[in-house]
């Protein structure tokens, strides 16, 4: 016999809504630094520079790697950059991970690095990197990206991190092919 799952109007609608994973283009820049600026708005200390991330910025990420924005309803909720190690393109280290506060908690970041993760095989990329921020959201981000295969690796140093604050943890995942 077969169950029947029952949901409310308000949780089918939500599981229905159209969900879309696009490339980040140059024009996307500013966009894309806004997002950043409202997801990490009292979480990241305020002196972390992606406060201040500005168009030009972001659109040297673009050029030099890629991003891939997260549209809900085609209004942008979620973002993330990469870029190529300068000793291998084959290896990348994620940059601006941003979720805006309303959508956390609905694995939104799932999408993202779904994307992502096809995308870098398609282009046979070896490894991909991301440095957590050492502080007090640290276990619970360090937790999530655990979820898609990341390890910590404590001799890998993040090539993008903000002197001026405490060493980020970098974690990295290796690509089977």
């Amino acid at each position: 016999m077969m169950k029947t799952l029952t949901m409310s109007q308000e949780t089918l609608s939500e599981y229905l809504l159209p969900y879309w994973v696009r490339l980040a283009e140059l024009e996307d820049a500013d966009l894309i630094g806004s997002l950043i600026r409202k997801a990490w708005a009292g979480i990241v200390a305020p002196e972390d520079p992606g406060h201040r991330l500005a168009g030009g910025k972001i659109k040297d990420r673009l050029e030099r790697g890629g991003g891939f924005i997260l549209e809900r309803e085609n209004v942008p909720i979620a973002t993330l950059q990469f870029l190529p190690l300068d000793e291998s393109p084959f290896i990348w280290e994620l940059v601006g991970i941003a979720v805006i506060p309303e959508h956390r908690g609905q694995r939104m970041i799932d999408r993202l690095m779904e994307s992502l993760e096809m995308h870098a095989r398609s282009l046979k990329v070896r490894e991909l990197r991301l440095a957590v921020r050492s502080d007090k959201q640290a276990p619970d981000l360090l937790k999530i990206f655990e979820r898609y295969r990341y390890r910590v690796d404590l001799q890998v140093r993040s090539l993008n991190a903000d002197p001026r604050s405490a060493p980020p943890i970098v974690m990295r995942k290796m690509l089977q092919y």
